[in-house]
């Protein structure tokens, strides 16, 4: 259901978000959120945000912002990096 909730803007506590669409990535004690979400002036935008247990007990949040005018590039650079690290992983990097 947590699943389902995130795909329609519901945040991890059940309470409802701005956010269009939602992806949640589980990472040990991180949590990896990729939003896609609509400012003021209508334009979409993609948040991906990083949040993290520290070890004081707190909670750290961290976010990039890519604009959909930029969101081309951001995927080619993005894809490119991906399939570099995946090369290297292979290699026993």
């Amino acid at each position: 259901m947590m699943e389902n909730m995130m795909e329609h803007g519901y945040q991890d506590d059940g309470q409802m978000d701005d956010s269009l669409f939602t992806r949640r990535v589980k990472a040990g004690k991180r949590v990896y959120f990729i939003d896609i979400k609509r400012n003021r002036k209508g334009d979409l935008y993609m948040a991906i945000s990083e949040k993290r247990r520290l070890k004081d007990g707190s909670v750290k949040r961290t976010r990039v912002v890519v604009f959909q005018e930029d969101l081309l590039k951001f995927e080619d650079a993005f894809n490119e990096v991906l399939m570099d690290m995946k090369k290297r992983l292979g290699e026993g990097a």
